[in-house]
C-alpha cells in the first residue's frame, strides 16, 4: 500500500505522539523540523491544543512550553 499521508500530515501524527508519550527532547526536535517545514507557531501549538483532549492539559502545557523555547531559539 504506497504512502497516502503527506509529509505535512505525517508531522503532525508524529508532534502529536511525542506530545502525548511526554518525550519532550525528541519533541523539540521536531518541532524544529515542523518550522522548517514550513509549519507556523499556530499550527504547531493547535496539533498540540487537539491532541490534549486525549492526554489532557497538562501535557499539552508541557508541550507549549517546549515550543515556546524553540520558537524563541529560532526567531520563528
Amino acid at each position: 500500500m504506497p504512502n497516502q499521508l503527506s509529509p505535512k500530515e505525517r508531522m503532525v501524527c508524529v508532534l502529536a505522539a511525542l506530545m502525548a508519550r511526554g518525550h519532550w527532547k525528541q519533541l523539540r526536535r521536531y518541532i524544529r523540523y515542523a518550522l522548517n517545514m514550513g509549519f507556523n507557531q499556530r499550527e504547531i501549538c493547535e496539533v498540540f491544543a487537539q491532541a490534549g483532549w486525549y492526554r489532557g492539559w497538562p501535557h499539552v502545557e508541557d508541550a507549549l512550553e517546549q515550543a515556546r523555547d524553540v520558537f524563541a531559539e529560532s526567531n520563528a
